[in-house]
């Protein structure tokens, strides 16, 4: 079975995308993954963008160029972690089409509008309101979350979490965020494999909690999320 998968990061600018697409990358790649990141400002300043503006039809066709490159990657057993502003649903709908039959996980980074502009080193919201950048997502271009992303995370929820449990004071908000993308991924891509893999399948069945959708995973607590996690693991080895 193919181990690729695009993982898709969106949000507004300054939200957190990259710092978590970065973390997320780290522990595939501790897993033993291939991998590959493909980040917005990266992109940018490569032949893949050249002649491409910030008109919503200039980052509709832009953004489908980096949708078909991650399915291609992912195709030959890649985990492709995208972090794109990619502001319109519609656009992110034909992404996702687009990139079948790999598996896709959208990843909502909701931080407010407010903390991306305080986390904003660049000033890019400043100039934005000053008019010394124009269509600036947030500021005089829309953001259209999503209606039904795989995962989604609020890194202000996250920081406060932290900040109210000294057993995390260690841990970054950036990590955990990325733990919550990679709990989610690991356990779709053993449900797949368990869905094709009859002798799993019976063994699976002894454990209803493994019948859960990777969505209802999400919900549960993390120490019962790790425990399935790792029962479901088990399960692929048998």
């Amino acid at each position: 079975m193919n181990l690729g998968e695009v993982i898709w990061f969106t949000g507004l600018p300054c939200a957190g995308k990259t710092t978590i697409a970065n973390e997320v990358i780290k522990l595939y790649k501790n897993e033993g993954f291939d991998t590959e990141q493909l980040d917005g400002d990266l992109v940018r300043n490569t032949p893949i963008s050249k002649g491409i503006g910030f008109s919503p039809e200039d980052r509709k066709m832009h953004l489908l160029r980096i949708g078909y490159i991650a399915k291609m990657l992912a195709m030959h057993n890649i985990v492709v972690v995208c972090s794109f502003v990619s502001p319109a649903q519609a656009v992110r709908d034909e992404i996702r089409e687009t990139v079948k039959p790999v598996p896709f996980t959208e990843v909502y980074v909701s931080t407010p509008l407010a903390t991306c502009e305080v986390r904003d080193v660049k000033g890019m919201y400043a100039k934005a309101r000053n008019g010394e950048i124009k269509n600036f997502t947030g500021v005089d271009a829309p953001y259209e979350p999503p209606t039904n992303p795989e995962v989604e995370i609020n890194t202000d929820e996250i920081n406060g979490c932290i900040l109210k449990n000294q057993m995390l004071s260690k841990t970054s908000g950036a990590l955990l965020a990325a733990c919550e993308v990679v709990d989610y991924t690991m356990f779709n891509n053993m449900a797949r494999r368990l869905n094709a893999n009859q002798n799993s399948i019976a063994i699976s069945n002894n454990d209803p909690r493994l019948s859960l959708k990777p969505r209802e995973l999400m919900k549960l607590p993390w120490a019962e999320r790790q425990a399935i996690l790792r029962k479901a693991a088990e399960c692929m080895l048998c």
